[in-house]
C-alpha cells in the first residue's frame, strides 16, 4: 500500500498570516490508501476537526471513509506531512516571538539555513530521524528543520513534528540556551571545506572521469548535544549512477570522515583513530614513487591498455568487446579509476578499428 497526504487548503481564513505559496490555512484533512496491486484508492478523513473537509464530505458522501475505519498496521506508518511541517516552520521563523514588542519591531526573526548540495547553496529540507526528544525515554520517529538567526550562521533553534502514536500531529520546539555557540549547517560546511584531510581526499575522489557529490547535511540532535552528518557519492562522468564512498560526521572541534556512519562517528566521538577513506586506485596512481623504486610496477589494466592492438578487424572487435565487458565489472566493482581505463582501452580498439575500415576500398 502507498498513503499519500491530501490537504485542505483555503486564502480566505480570517485573520490569518498569508504564507509566501499563497494560502493562509492547511490541514492534512485526508489521507489517501492506494492498493499497488489493483490500484484501488481508499480516501480516509483525519482531521474530523477540519472545518473545509467537513464541508467537501457533505457534498460527496460516498467520497470518504471516517477516521475509526482507518487500517490499524497502516496507521502505525503515518509520518508527519512534510509539505506541511515545510509550512509551519516558515511561519514559525516569525511566530516563535510572544512578546509584542519584539514582534511588532520584528526582532529575533529567524531564517531556514543553507546547506552545499552539487557545489550550489540551497535551503535545508525538512528530513526524518528516528530519535529521543530531550527529558524523553522513548525513541520517536520525527521530522525536523534546524533554525538560525536573520542574518546569522549559528544554530538558535530546531523544530520536530512527531509521528508516533497519541503523540502524532504535535510539535516539539527546541531552542538552545542563549549562552551557548551551536554551529549552523552553513558554518559546518564551512569547516569541511577547510579541513586539510578532507579537502585533500575530496580532490583525489574527485579527479578526471568521476564526480564528488556532497549529499545533504543532516542537523541530528543527540541527548543535550547535537552532530552533523554528510554523505559523501562517487559519480562516473560516462555512468550517472552515484555510490555512496563515505561519510562526514561532525562532532563539535572533531571531524571526521570514513567510509562508514559508524566509523565515523566513533572518530569524531574520540572512540577510535581516523583511518580516512581506503585508498583508490587512482589516489596509488597519484602518489609519488619511493625513492627505492627504481622502476615501479605497472597496474594490471595499464599494462592491458598499452599492450599492442591486433592489426586485423577481428581482433579489435575481440579486443572492444572485452573491454567493454571488463569495465562493466569494474563499475559494478566500484572501481572507477579502473572503469576510465578499460572504457580508454574500448576507445583505442574502436579507434583503430574505425581506421582500419577506412582504408577498405569502396
Amino acid at each position: 500500500f502507498w498513503i499519500q497526504d491530501a490537504y485542505s487548503i483555503t486564502d480566505r481564513f480570517p485573520y490569518s498570516q498569508p504564507h509566501k505559496l499563497g494560502v493562509n490555512y492547511i490541514r492534512n484533512s485526508v489521507k489517501a490508501v492506494v492498493n499497488a496491486y489493483d490500484g484501488s484508492v481508499d480516501l480516509y478523513i483525519v482531521d474530523e476537526a477540519d472545518p473545509i473537509i467537513r464541508v467537501w464530505n457533505k457534498i460527496f458522501p460516498d467520497l470518504f471513509r471516517p477516521k475509526n475505519e482507518f487500517p490499524i498496521d497502516l496507521k502505525r506508518h503515518w509520518r508527519y506531512p512534510q509539505d506541511m511541517f515545510q509550512i509551519q516552520a516558515d511561519q514559525y521563523l516569525t511566530y516563535h516571538i510572544t512578546e509584542p514588542g519584539t514582534l511588532f519591531n520584528r526582532e529575533d526573526i529567524w531564517a531556514v539555513p543553507q546547506e552545499i548540495l552539487r557545489e550550489q547553496k540551497v535551503p535545508l529540507e525538512p528530513y526524518y530521524v528516528t530519535q529521543q526528544l530531550p527529558d524523553s525515554e522513548e525513541t520517536e520517529f520525527l521530522l525536523i528543520l534546524p533554525f538560525t538567526p536573520r542574518n546569522r550562521s549559528n544554530a538558535i533553534a530546531w523544530l520536530a513534528g512527531r509521528s508516533d502514536g497519541e503523540a502524532y500531529g504535535k510539535l516539539f520546539a527546541f531552542r538552545f540556551p542563549a549562552n551557548k555557540n551551536i554551529d549552523g549547517p552553513e558554518q559546518v560546511e564551512a569547516r569541511i571545506d577547510q579541513d586539510v584531510a578532507i579537502s585533500r581526499q575530496f580532490t583525489l575522489l574527485g579527479q578526471e572521469g568521476s564526480e564528488l557529490i556532497r549529499g545533504n547535511l543532516l542537523f541530528i540532535p543527540v541527548g543535550n548535544s547535537y552532530i552533523y552528518v554528510e554523505p559523501i557519492y562517487l559519480q562516473a562522468e560516462l555512468a550517472k549512477f552515484p555510490q555512496l564512498k563515505g561519510v562526514v560526521v561532525v562532532n563539535g572541534d572533531r571531524i571526521a570522515l570514513e567510509e562508514t556512519l559508524d566509523e565515523a562517528s566513533n572518530v569524531a566521538l574520540g572512540i577510535s583513530k581516523a583511518t580516512g577513506l581506503t585508498e583508490t586506485e587512482s589516489e596509488a596512481q597519484s602518489m609519488p614513487p619511493k625513492e627505492s623504486d627504481s622502476k615501479p610496477s605497472k597496474a594490471p589494466v595499464q599494462q592491458d591498455i598499452e599492450k599492442v592492438l591486433p592489426s586485423d578487424a577481428e581482433g579489435l572487435v575481440e579486443e572492444a568487446n572485452a573491454a567493454f565487458e571488463a569495465s562493466k565489472a569494474r563499475l559494478a566493482a566500484g572501481d572507477f579509476a579502473g572503469y576510465g581505463e578499460e572504457l580508454a582501452r574500448l576507445e583505442r580498439a574502436l579507434e583503430t578499428l574505425a581506421g582500419l575500415a577506412e582504408k577498405i576500398p569502396q
